[in-house]
């Protein structure tokens, strides 16, 4: 029962601050602009999950530390069109993202480290991106986390479960 509501406690908060980013955001004037997507709109699943060695991004780079590995997990998702060759936009930070997985008794919460959009491998290790995308397409995003090296399996959170979970 301690672990349920444990549990939900995490993902409310995990919600309430992807939600509370995007609430800032959307007080700005964007009416000229594409449509800012909320992660959740874009229902998103894993579809991937490999152990890298190393993650070079365009200023820095990470490497897995002493008993851990760096695991990227590939995420895919869509956003309905609201009109024929529509163009949106997202707002991503590096740790946006969140593993949640049992070690013994209890239920460990990691932030992912780096994040790439469109599967181009352009790595962000520290602070937001904006990607542009027109719908209906698909949008895939790469997600790292640095996760113990027994860990097996994880669920991906932000702003809401991912479906699938992420088995390596």
């Amino acid at each position: 029962m301690r672990r349920v509501i444990l549990l939900a406690l995490c993902f409310l908060f995990a919600a309430a601050g992807c939600a509370k980013k995007l609430e800032t955001i959307e007080t700005i004037n964007f009416q000229e602009g594409p449509l800012l997507v909320d992660l959740a709109q874009l229902k998103l699943e894993v579809t991937n999950t490999e152990v890298v060695d190393r993650i070079l991004g365009t200023h820095a780079a990470i490497s897995a530390k002493e008993g851990r590995k760096l695991v990227v997990v590939t995420l895919k998702g869509t956003v309905l069109a609201i009109g024929s060759g529509s163009i949106y936009r997202i707002l991503i930070g590096s740790d946006e993202f969140a593993a949640i997985y049992e070690e013994e008794f209890d239920t460990i919460i990691e932030p992912s480290v780096a994040i790439a959009i469109d599967d181009k491998d352009k790595w962000v290790i520290s602070g937001q991106s904006i990607y542009y995308f027109y719908s209906p397409d698909s949008t895939i995003l790469k997600v790292v986390f640095s996760l113990p090296e027994k860990t097996t399996n994880f669920f991906v959170l932000c702003p809401t479960l991912t479906k699938g979970k992420a088995t390596i």
